[in-house]
């Protein structure tokens, strides 16, 4: 799923979800996109981004993805 983080309560919730993460896991996790390759913070972002709509859901095959480390 894609949002637009532009601000508002995307930009809210996106800054939630990563100060979680940080303190979590510490910044390094969080700069190096480990959060991509597993499941464990799902919940933190489902709560952070309840009230923010979805922009698109991409649905195929062969699509962009970053690998995981």
């Amino acid at each position: 799923m894609e949002m637009v983080l532009a601000g508002g309560k995307a930009a809210d919730a996106a800054d939630q979800w990563e100060a979680h993460r940080k303190k979590a896991a510490g910044q390094d996790y969080v700069v190096n996109r480990k959060f991509n390759c597993e499941t464990r913070f799902d919940s933190a972002a489902a709560v952070a981004f309840k009230e923010v709509p979805v922009n698109a859901i991409t649905i195929g095959y062969a699509l962009p993805a970053e690998p995981c480390r």
